[in-house]
C-alpha cells in the first residue's frame, strides 16, 4: 500500500483462499486506507474504497481519519480525492482539530489555507451530485408507479368490457 503497488494489492484483495481484509486495522487503528492516505497514494485509496474500505474510519491513536493523514502529510490531491469520495470534512481528531488545522500543526500552513475553501467546494459539488442522483431515482420510481397505475386502470377497463 505504501509503495503504491496496485497490481499486488488487487491480487491480495481478490485472493480466493484468503482475501485481504480491507478494513482490518493494526493496534493503532490504522487501516490500509489510513496508510495509503498518509503516503499520498490516491490510486491505492481508490482501489481500497472500491473494495469496501470505510472512508471515515478513525484511528485509535489520535482519532485521525484518512483525510487527516493525507492533508496532514501535505498530500493535497489525495485529500481532494477523499473529499470527493465523501470523507467527512468536519471530523475532529483527538486534539479537536479538523484536517486543515492538523495540517497547519504539521507545518503545511499555506496548503491548509488553500485547501479549506477547495475542500468545501468539493463537498458542495459532491452533495449536489448526490441530490441530483436521488432526484433522478425518485423520478424513475414515480414513473414506474405511474406506469403500474395506468396498467391497472387499463386492466380494469378490459375486465369490465
Amino acid at each position: 500500500v505504501s509503495d503504491g503497488n496496485i497490481d499486488l494489492l488487487q491480487r491480495l484483495l481478490n485472493d480466493e483462499e484468503k482475501p485481504l481484509e480491507v478494513n482490518k486495522s493494526r493496534w493503532s487503528g490504522f487501516t490500509l486506507l489510513h496508510r495509503a492516505a498518509s503516503q499520498g497514494q490516491t490510486d491505492v485509496c481508490q482501489v481500497l474504497l472500491d473494495a469496501g474500505a470505510n472512508l471515515n474510519e478513525r484511528s485509535i491513536w489520535g482519532w485521525h481519519s484518512a483525510l487527516h493523514l493525507a492533508v496532514g502529510n501535505g498530500w493535497e490531491d489525495c485529500g481532494k480525492f477523499l473529499v470527493s469520495a465523501g470523507a467527512n470534512i468536519h471530523a475532529k481528531n483527538k486534539e479537536g482539530m479538523d484536517c486543515c488545522e492538523y495540517a497547519e500543526k504539521k507545518g503545511y500552513r499555506e496548503m491548509s489555507r488553500e485547501f479549506r475553501p477547495a475542500m468545501q467546494r468539493l463537498e458542495g459539488i459532491r452533495k449536489l451530485k448526490e441530490k441530483k442522483a436521488r432526484a433522478a431515482e425518485n423520478a424513475a420510481r414515480a414513473a414506474e408507479a405511474q406506469a403500474a397505475i395506468t396498467a391497472l386502470e387499463e386492466s380494469k377497463i378490459n375486465l369490465n368490457e
